[in-house]
């Protein structure tokens, strides 16, 4: 059966809602390409019309373009084989992804606003109320999956995969006057992240480090 050619298409950072994908179809040993486009040239791009649904990532298979996140990280957990056989275990991983879409959405306003004062005042809001919260649901979570360590069944998922982004974005500094220890305030979630960011499906792959190394550098930079 002939391959598909597989490109993902995002900005030139790195940004949970592609890292997945790459992470996953790493794990899978999916070869897969991987275009970055410069934040300056994305609003001529945009007007194109080239770009389903005028968004990022995208991801094209033989040259047919797809979006939207939640449908892409499907698909690359499908070939990868981290998508649950069982229906209630794939329905816990599409809450993940929706848990995942919804912190992203509540910290965007605060990523946009251009006032600083307005902005801090946000970001203050989130960490002390809005992202404990969610947090706080997501280690509920974890003490109701009492098969393993994971958070869907007794083995690695894109669920995980997920997880694992979120948590570190949230924890690596990049989001200003959002605690470093955030994560740490949360006993299981905490141990969690950890034992993902050391599982070794995970770490062996070049994503992974290289996803690590640009978090890096860019918080060296703030």
């Amino acid at each position: 059966m002939q391959k598909n050619n597989i490109k993902l298409i995002y900005f030139d950072f790195s940004f949970w809602r592609v890292d997945i994908c790459r992470l996953t179809l790493s794990i899978g040993k999916i070869p897969y390409e991987y275009l970055r486009i410069p934040r300056r040239d994305w609003l001529i791009k945009k007007k194109s019309g080239d770009f389903i649904f005028g968004q990022l990532p995208v991801m094209t298979i033989n040259g047919k373009m797809f979006g939207q996140t939640a449908a892409m990280a499907r698909y690359c957990g499908k070939l990868a084989n981290l998508i649950p056989n069982n229906e209630i275990d794939v329905l816990l991983v599409d809450q993940i992804l929706d848990v995942a879409n919804d912190i992203t959405y509540i910290i965007g306003p605060s990523i946009r606003e251009k006032n600083l004062d307005k902005k801090k005042k946000m970001r203050l809001e989130l960490n002390k109320k809005t992202i404990p919260i969610w947090l706080s649901h997501l280690e509920n979570f974890l003490i109701d999956n009492k098969k393993s360590n994971f958070f869907v069944t007794d083995k690695l998922t894109i669920a995980d995969i997920i997880m694992w982004r979120i948590l570190l974005w949230l924890s690596c500094g990049l989001l200003e006057d959002i605690s470093k220890d955030i994560v740490k305030e949360f006993k299981l979630l905490n141990e969690y992240f950890n034992f993902i960011s050391s599982y070794e499906t995970i770490r062996e792959t070049n994503e992974y480090k290289e996803i690590v190394r640009e978090i890096s550098k860019r918080t060296m930079i703030m």
